[in-house]
């Protein structure tokens, strides 16, 4: 067992605490805010991030398995980028209330959700195909978040 199979799941899970504890916390503001009638409920959106931090992981031990030298440096720097976008919408949207900077900071994690796919279509196919659920989910948050934004301005 190498340490990716530890550190990566680790880190993927303390991404996934990072966003849910400004979250939790700014549950009464975000029930005040407009948002559309198509909004996924709480326990969808739950169960939808579980699914994708979980295929995150797989795909991140994949890419570590399945990169070496400086594409995989790249490929896990890229991860660390991501990881740290996921948990900074979170901060934005629910802890700073600034839901139009969260707006273009969606866009910046479906961009580098984007990119790895890309990056891992070669050396890692599966970790590629893993992500794009992530991509699509993200695609759809951002413009949902757009919609919550411009029901509240």
């Amino acid at each position: 067992m190498g340490i990716h199979q530890i550190v990566i799941p680790l880190a993927t899970i303390a991404t996934a605490v990072a966003g849910s504890l400004v979250t939790g916390a700014n549950m009464a503001w975000y029930a005040t805010i407009g948002k559309p009638s198509w909004t996924p409920s709480g326990m969808v959106i739950s169960l939808v991030w579980t699914t994708l931090f979980t295929l995150a992981a797989a795909a991140a031990l994949l890419a570590y398995e399945k990169t070496a030298g400086a594409t995989r440096r790249t490929v896990m720097s890229v991860f660390a980028f991501n990881a740290a976008l996921n948990a900074g919408w979170s901060w934005i949207f629910f802890g700073f209330h600034q839901i139009g900077w969260a707006v273009a900071e969606a866009l910046l994690l479906g961009s580098s959700v984007a990119a790895l796919i890309v990056l891992l279509r070669r050396p890692a196919p599966l970790a590629a195909w893993l992500l794009s659920p992530y991509l699509a989910w993200t695609l759809f948050a951002a413009y949902l978040n757009y919609i919550v934004w411009s029901l509240n301005t």
